[in-house]
């Protein structure tokens, strides 16, 4: 974008289009071309960490993260299992077919391939105080291998069988193996408390 002149310490707002041609994960930055620019260190704005979506595909933000916790997988142990629920009222109702799901992690270590499997379902059950669903009455709609890298990061798992989900409350069950050894307690991801 070709822009006007701008004076010292002046601060001019543009806004730009940017069509992507391919999805998955972008970086994207601005920057100024200045002729007789006397500050480059000053010309490039900070990295956007972006993911573009296939077309038709929409991404629901569950909960506000306010949390820090070691679910829905526990590196903290040698295996882990989690079941949750996602209200009908936090999932837009105009999905209905889930191709994806993810997670915010903050990972104090990096680990590369982990085996995860992941059962989804509907219910009409508001909690799980009368027990779990066990994968039986599931669809399993994950069973490979996930990267979860060390830092902040949004760990996006691509559904290998996409779950249609019917009615009521989507429930999840995340299941992780049996590993060899022990990891840090220091590896979380976001998530909220329901009371």
């Amino acid at each position: 974008l070709v822009g006007g002149a701008i004076q010292t310490v002046q601060t001019i707002s543009h806004n730009f289009t940017w069509i992507p041609e391919v999805d998955g994960s972008e970086s994207l930055h601005a920057r100024v071309f200045l002729p007789l620019d006397e500050n480059l260190t000053n010309d490039q704005s900070e990295e956007l960490e972006i993911t573009v979506l296939p077309e038709g595909v929409h991404a629901v933000t569950v909960g506000n993260g306010e949390m820090i916790n070691r679910m829905p997988v526990d590196f903290s142990h040698r295996t882990s299992l989690f079941e949750c629920l996602y209200y009908a009222g936090e999932i837009s109702p105009n999905i209905r077919t889930f191709t994806g799901i993810a997670f915010y992690g903050n990972f104090a270590e990096s680990f590369s391939a982990e085996p995860i499997t992941i059962w989804m379902g509907s219910t009409d059950l508001t909690d799980l105080s009368t027990g779990w669903i066990t994968s039986s009455e599931l669809v399993m709609v994950f069973d490979g291998i996930v990267a979860f890298p060390a830092g902040e990061n949004l760990i996006s798992i691509p559904l290998q069988t996409p779950y249609s989900h019917h009615y009521g409350n989507l429930v999840t069950l995340i299941y992780r193996p049996l590993a060899i050894q022990y990891s840090s307690q220091l590896d979380h991801f976001q998530c909220q408390n329901r009371i």
